[in-house]
Formats: C-alpha cells, sequence, structure tokens
C-alpha cells in the first residue's frame, strides 16, 4: 500500500512496498549485475571492484528515477 506524504504544501507519494524497482533487495541485485557487467567489459581486471560497484549504483538510480 501506498503512503502519501505533505511536505510544504506538496503531496509526494512514496515507493510501495511492492515496487521491484525500489525494493532494496531488487535494487541491491540490479545493482550486483551491473557491477559484474562492468568488470566483465574491463576484462575480468581485478581491484576495481568499488569503482564498479558506484558506477552500477549510478547508472541503477538515475534509470529507477526517470
Amino acid at each position: 500500500m501506498s503512503t502519501f506524504l505533505k511536505k510544504k504544501g506538496k503531496t509526494s507519494k512514496t515507493a510501495s512496498s511492492t515496487d521491484p524497482t525500489l525494493d532494496p533487495p531488487s535494487l541491491h541485485q540490479k545493482i550486483a549485475e551491473c557491477a559484474y557487467e562492468l568488470f566483465r567489459k574491463r576484462g575480468q581486471v581485478q581491484g576495481h571492484d568499488l569503482d564498479d560497484w558506484l558506477e552500477a549504483e549510478r547508472m541503477v538510480l538515475a534509470k529507477v528515477k526517470s
């Protein structure tokens, strides 16, 4: 069930617990899959896991927000 928040005269809808794009485990899984793809595209060179994760997180969150 979605809830509504009233903030400075605006009503905004918060994420539903059934929305798979914003469900934390699903979001984590999407980021992990994207980070792995970045790792593979890099030629599976070790030592860039944090860079890959942060880039994947940026990409996935931008996609979810759009």
